[in-house]
């Protein structure tokens, strides 16, 4: 599991505060967490996770509210971004030929089974959303 992995200190969450509340959000209106349990969260990510400044550049993804995601991935050197969301699986190529040229892969997170990542183990990655299924990290 990809968490598992997080907790032996094998990975290495990055975010930033437009992602951090996004999460939250998520949680609380999407998932209907009660709000203490998402403080909590929240309070754990932002005391074990690499929290980044971001500039607020303009990536040119279709959905503004995903440029803040490319941006902190790149900026925090990330290896991957970990998502459910499928305007990140989906970006238009010179996005996402950019952002690989970055070092970044966008991964589906392993809501369905599947195996995450590439051959050799995971460093560190950019965290979209609360993860919620296993992962099986190579």
């Amino acid at each position: 599991m990809l968490y598992e992995a997080y907790l032996r200190g094998g990975i290495t969450i990055i975010t930033s505060g437009p992602l951090v509340d996004e999460i939250a959000g998520t949680l609380i209106e999407a998932l209907q967490r009660p709000p203490d349990a998402v403080e909590n969260f929240i309070t754990h990510l932002c005391a074990h996770a690499e929290v980044l400044p971001i500039r607020h550049q303009i990536m040119g993804c279709l959905d503004p509210k995903d440029d803040p995601v490319l941006e902190t991935a790149i900026s925090g050197r990330a290896n991957f971004i970990v998502t459910f969301d499928k305007r990140l699986l989906k970006l238009p190529d010179y996005i996402a030929d950019y952002v690989r040229r970055q070092g970044v892969e966008i991964v589906l997170s392993c809501e369905d089974g599947k195996t995450f990542g590439p051959q050799g183990p995971v460093k560190k990655f950019a965290i979209e959303h609360l993860l919620r299924k296993e992962c099986n990290v190579p």
